[in-house]
């Protein structure tokens, strides 16, 4: 077993502080909205001195931030999970992401805090205006996936797919128009469009 440096020691002290305070952040957002979230309060309740707390974030923008991307990292995992979950079957594959990621955006409490406009506009721009990250990382992982199950496919069709598809995804999730199964059939036939695979049909 390697011998941990005092730098390890202390980023795995501050990976601590940090998920204990972003718990406590989402539950006070969750109970009272991210407006009543206080750094001083949260260090507070967890049993830290502010200096500490503000060591990790900084700000409470920052501790906003993070919040979100953690939210979003867990998401994305999911995404993956789905991508995973049937091989050889691309059609599958596609339309269990898509569910999955229709469904947990409706279902996840705080980020329909945060598109409801529970939050504040600082935090609903991380998941519209200023959301080319979770764009990146999502497109990303979905090219990743095609190259992969889709060899027959030209890496150029799959590049000009993943952007839009994962862009219309997104969209349906902060701005629903339609029930989620309807949008995931939608979903699929535009994927299965862009990359030449059969219309399964609604």
């Amino acid at each position: 077993m390697p011998v941990k440096t005092v730098a390890d020691v202390r980023d795995r002290a501050r990976a601590g502080v940090r998920d204990v305070v972003l718990d406590a952040a989402r539950e006070v957002t969750l109970d009272q909205g991210w407006r009543a979230v206080r750094i001083g309060a949260l260090a507070t309740q967890v049993g830290l001195s502010r200096q500490s707390v503000h060591l990790v974030f900084g700000t409470k923008a920052q501790l906003g931030s993070d919040l979100v991307h953690r939210e979003i990292d867990q998401l994305l995992t999911g995404i993956g999970a789905a991508l995973d979950a049937h091989p050889g079957d691309p059609l599958a594959c596609i339309r269990e992401a898509a569910t999955v990621t229709l469904t947990s955006m409706a279902e996840n409490p705080l980020l329909q805090i945060i598109i409801s406009g529970g939050g504040d506009e600082d935090l609903l721009a991380l998941l519209t205006s200023r959301g080319d990250w979770i764009l990146r990382q999502a497109t990303e992982l979905l090219h990743t996936w095609a190259a992969r199950e889709l060899p027959d496919v030209e890496p150029a069709r799959i590049e000009s797919m993943a952007e839009p598809v994962v862009r219309l995804c997104l969209s349906h999730g902060v701005t629903p128009t339609q029930p989620i199964p309807d949008a995931v059939d939608s979903l699929v036939r535009i994927s299965c469009l862009l990359i030449g695979l059969p219309d399964p049909g609604p």
